[in-house]
């Protein structure tokens, strides 16, 4: 038995698609990231490979790049096709000019190309081909070029097969459309996938997984459940007995950090203190918004209220030592989103009130995705709590929306820039600032 075959674990699910695979033009499984979907289409491909005639010895691999084709189609964490064939396998250059996999089977000498899609003019490289399988890993992602190619490659094939995976996209993508034809012409095996359908997890991974999301959120379906989702409305919920502060003891804080962020237009700018915990009722490491700075320049009426650049950058010295007063000591990471004359201005800030000791750093700013399933998911398990004091805090949390023009675009979810009256959510901004600091504490 080879080392494939020992670790190898199928399901009924799995090898469902397996025995169907050959008897439809298409395949195709959708489904979450983790529910062993590519896993199977690679077995499924390599089994249409092996047992294909010896004059249908050319198949294509398509990813969105070719190191995503290579790495979830050829490699597929052990269980690619590379792996499959073991060592009747081996890596080379097809025609000298693409990547591929040279296979001894039974019935002669196949070859398992890979090729990107990721823009209009990829397909050129393969182009006239005449190619007795395709396996396309994220479809979707794939410039139609490449599809309408792939679907012009195999015509004058006898028995032709195309395996596709794709994780849930927006309900509106063109995907779709192409997906509901071949179901409405019976040319598909389509199955839906879900992260319990991967038998290589345990109960307990998987279960560590699904904790991460809040059950009723929109990452759940689409993570876990592995639904297509439209995200819109609401994307936080603040729940008063479980995310507000009425009160807090500062020698209870391991140590604490300020993060600013500099408005610039019509945001405001905003700065915040934020304390880490080890909370002994809840027995979790938290983060405690203590303390707030909002100031919108845009709404002020009198030039007496408004604040130059200079003016921001010594108001955050001064939330800075207040802080420190308050807490006893320095703050362990002063954190700033601005530019450099404002880290200069700020420095001159702290030099004056004699903690010029302190260097305050630029912010580190993860994608719009990763910070809101994030706070997301940390105001679900309670891991973040505000002090009630921080009332803009809390709105602009609570207002925050998804931007669903941007997903219908572009298939991105996005916190909508412009949700109130009252700026572009730069609280929320801070906050996520403060998450990536402390993502390693999180953890």
């Amino acid at each position: 038995m080879s080392e494939y075959s020992k670790k190898l674990k199928i399901s009924e699910k799995m090898a469902d698609i397996i025995t169907s695979a050959p008897n439809y033009l298409y395949t195709w499984l959708e489904g979450s990231a983790q529910s062993g979907k590519s896993c199977t289409a690679a077995l499924a491909m390599s089994l249409i490979i092996e047992n294909s005639s010896r004059d249908d010895n050319l198949f294509i691999a398509l990813g969105y790049t070719v190191t995503s084709a290579k790495n979830n189609i050829f490699e597929c964490g052990g269980f690619g096709v590379r792996h499959y064939f073991g060592s009747r396998c081996e890596p080379c250059k097809y025609m000298g000019i693409a990547d591929a996999l040279k296979i001894k089977t039974k019935t002669g000498i196949k070859y398992l190309v890979a090729f990107g899609t990721s823009t209009k003019t990829a397909n050129n490289s393969w182009h006239g081909w005449r190619v007795s399988g395709f396996i396309f890993d994220e479809i979707d992602r794939a410039c139609p070029e490449s599809i309408d190619e792939m679907k012009q490659r195999i015509t004058a094939v006898n028995d032709p097969h195309i395996i596709c995976t794709q994780n849930p996209n927006v309900p509106s993508h063109q995907i779709y459309k192409f997906l509901n034809d071949l179901i409405d012409r019976n040319l598909v095996y389509y199955s839906h996938w879900m992260l319990d359908d991967n038998i290589a997890l345990t109960p307990e991974k998987i279960k560590d997984i699904k904790d991460r999301y809040d059950a009723s959120g929109i990452y759940y379906r689409r993570y876990i459940n592995g639904e297509r989702v439209n995200p819109e409305g609401a994307i936080f919920k603040i729940r008063d007995d479980v995310n507000i502060l009425n009160s807090y003891d500062e020698n209870k804080y391991r140590n604490f950090i300020t993060v600013c962020d500099k408005g610039e237009n019509k945001s405001a700018t905003v700065f915040l203190l934020i304390g880490s915990i080890y909370n002994e009722d809840t027995h979790q490491k938290e983060l405690h918004i203590l303390k707030e700075y909002h100031h919108l320049n845009f709404l002020e009426k009198s030039d007496a209220l408004k604040k130059s650049p200079q003016q921001y950058a010594d108001d955050y010295a001064q939330f800075i030592l207040d802080g420190t007063n308050q807490f006893s000591r320095t703050p362990e990471k002063v954190l700033f989103d601005g530019t450099g004359v404002f880290f200069t201005d700020l420095r001159q800030g702290l030099i004056k009130r004699n903690i010029g000791n302190i260097v305050p750093k630029y912010v580190i700013k993860e994608t719009d995705e990763v910070r809101i399933i994030a706070l997301q998911n940390y105001l679900y398990s309670g891991k973040i709590k505000i002090y009630k004091d921080c009332v803009n805090t809390i709105q602009d949390i609570k207002n925050a929306v998804y931007d669903d023009k941007a997903y219908n675009s572009t298939g991105k979810i996005s916190r909508l820039e412009d949700f109130n009256n009252l700026g572009h959510g730069d609280c929320i901004d801070s906050v996520d600032y403060a998450i990536t600091f402390y993502k390693s504490f999180l953890s």
